[in-house]
């Protein structure tokens, strides 16, 4: 009787929970087209620790200094003979010092102190 009772309790709640309308999702930069597209030239290329507290030691990326040279999309925030520092996943090749290369970048940090720290960025082509 006890199973009977708490089987017909989970199905009303399911089907209550089903019926419930789902709020509307907004898209953000990542989600969609990237907001940044520019050839650059590669200054320097630095590997950087982002883990903090347990994981520091753990998750690394590596932040590269480029000298903007086209600006195709996110003229708003740089521009060419622009100096910016780009992060770029581990998981990519690293280009060479003074390599030529077409990046894309989702989303700009908000409040780097140094200029401009474009985050979520992968590398098309090096030349």
């Amino acid at each position: 009787m006890k199973h009977i009772f708490l089987s017909a309790a989970l199905a009303i709640s399911l089907t209550g929970c089903a019926s419930l309308p789902m709020p509307e999702t907004h898209s953000s930069p990542s989600d969609g087209e990237p907001q940044y597209v520019f050839t650059g030239t590669v200054q320097d290329a630095n590997r950087i620790d982002i883990g903090r507290g347990a994981a520091a030691g753990r998750m690394f990326t590596y932040r590269l200094s480029v000298v903007v040279q086209y600006v195709a999309r996110g003229n708003d925030y740089i521009t060419p003979a622009q100096t910016i520092s780009v992060e770029i996943s581990p998981d990519q090749a690293l280009p060479g010092q003074y390599q030529t290369c077409q990046f894309v970048a989702k989303e700009r940090h908000p409040a780097y102190a140094s200029g401009v720290l474009l985050l979520n960025s992968r590398i098309l082509d090096c030349r």
